[in-house]
């Protein structure tokens, strides 16, 4: 909703409004159907089985997460900063003979 409430200013204060909602109104016509739908599932709806649904959702996605996690190589934090001390020293030595 705010990306879209975002987009719809934009528009407004930029006066470029008819090229915007060319563009987006895929999704604006998505967003208001999709906000009026939950809307009345979440007033029809008890809220122990929303926050119900809401945990197996977010329990499920931590876990597949998990499962699915790819582990990255890190370099060390200062490899960059003696690679960089180096080089700025041998720059220097370069100019030092020049002088």
């Amino acid at each position: 909703m705010p990306p879209s409430v975002t987009n719809i200013w934009q528009g407004v204060v930029s006066r470029h409004m008819a090229e915007i909602l060319k563009h987006l109104w895929p999704l604006l016509l998505t967003d208001i159907i999709t906000i009026w739908s939950a809307v009345g599932i979440m007033v029809a709806t008890n809220a122990a089985v929303l926050t119900t649904v809401l945990g197996v959702i977010l329990f499920s996605y931590a876990v597949y997460s998990l499962k699915t996690m790819q582990t990255k190589t890190v370099r060390p934090f200062g490899a960059g900063i003696v690679a960089s001390g180096r080089r700025h020293n041998r720059h220097h030595q370069q100019f030092r003979r020049l002088a």
